[in-house]
This record gives C-alpha cells, structure tokens and sequence, in this order.
C-alpha cells in the first residue's frame, strides 16, 4: 500500500509540473496518464490520482491565469478522463501486447476528444446548437485531436517504457539476490 501511495503522489506532482509547462493545447501527459494509473493502481487510488491533481492544479491555474478554475467544460472534462482510467482497469497487460495498447490509446484520445467537444459544442455557447454548429465545432477541434493522439503516443513509450525497465530491473535484482 505503501509504494500505491508514493507511486500515487509522484504521479499527481508529475501531472502538475506537466499542466503548468507551457504546451501545446491538448499535448499533454493527462490520457496515458489516466490510463496508467487505471492499469497500474487500485481504483480508489486511481480516481484519487487524476481528480486530485485535476483539482489542485485547476484551482492554481486559475487563480494565475486568465482561464476559470471550473466550469461547465469540467464535467466533461474529469469524466473522460475517469472513463480512460476506468478502461486502465480492464486491460490487462497493456504493456505486452502492443495492438492491444495501440488500440486502447488510441480509442482513449478519440473518445476523450469527441466527449470533451461535445461539452464544447453544448455548453461554451460560442457554436449554434444546430448541425452546422455541431459540425464547425468538430472540424475546428482536429488539430487538437492530432496534438491529443501523438502525447499519447509519446507519453505511453515513456511511461509504460519506464515502467517496464523498472520491473524489468526490479526482476533481475530479486534473482541476483536469490542467487539465481
């Protein structure tokens, strides 16, 4: 439970630093991320990781830059990113099979997309709520798609790569010391 909990705090201080360096709007860490730590830790912790570092950096970033703490948008927002961290958890070994892997990263970045562009479309009142709202909405979001699609690409190499070698790692020093 221990390493859950350091595990977990070292995620939530990863997920901060990450929010608050400049980026690329939608080039960041947040969908392997919650896919990680629906992989790798219990649920209850998993759901404490993404919403505490969610809130606390969402209230920071908001008292310190011009964007709202929390809005309408923040619904659609933490649920597509819990239903990411949800799908973590019925993956099993993610990181062995690689079309397995593509698949659900890439679902996960095409799912967080349509459903945070659908509370755009609803809620941010800057498109009419007709087809042709509906549609300028979507095209004008796919350069966030492409930005969303390649971090999670990049951020699942680095995550579910350093996680690999640390069990990998962790694996060897057990049989060495087994003298094996």
């Amino acid at each position: 439970m221990k390493k859950q909990l350091v595990g977990a705090a070292a995620l939530v201080i990863f997920i901060a630093v990450c929010r608050f360096v400049p980026h690329l709007a939608n080039f960041s860490p947040m969908i392997c991320v919650a896919l990680f730590a629906g992989h790798f830790f219990k649920k209850r912790i998993a759901y404490a990781i993404i919403l505490v570092a969610m809130v606390l950096t969402d209230i920071v970033l908001g008292l310190t830059t011009h964007y709202p703490m929390f809005g309408a948008w923040t619904f659609f927002t933490y649920t597509g990113f819990f239903a990411i961290m949800f799908a973590g958890t019925r993956i099993h070994s993610l990181t062995e099979r690689v079309p397995l892997s593509a698949l659900a990263l890439l679902g996960s970045s095409l799912g967080f997309w349509v459903w945070t562009n659908l509370g755009v479309w609803l809620t941010s009142g800057m498109y009419p709520m007709t087809l042709g709202g509906f549609s300028s909405c979507f095209a004008l979001a796919i350069p966030f798609l492409q930005h969303n699609v390649l971090s999670a690409g990049i951020w699942f190499v680095l995550l579910f790569g350093a996680q690999r070698i640390a069990h990998t790692v962790t694996s060897l020093q057990k049989r060495s010391s087994h003298g094996l």
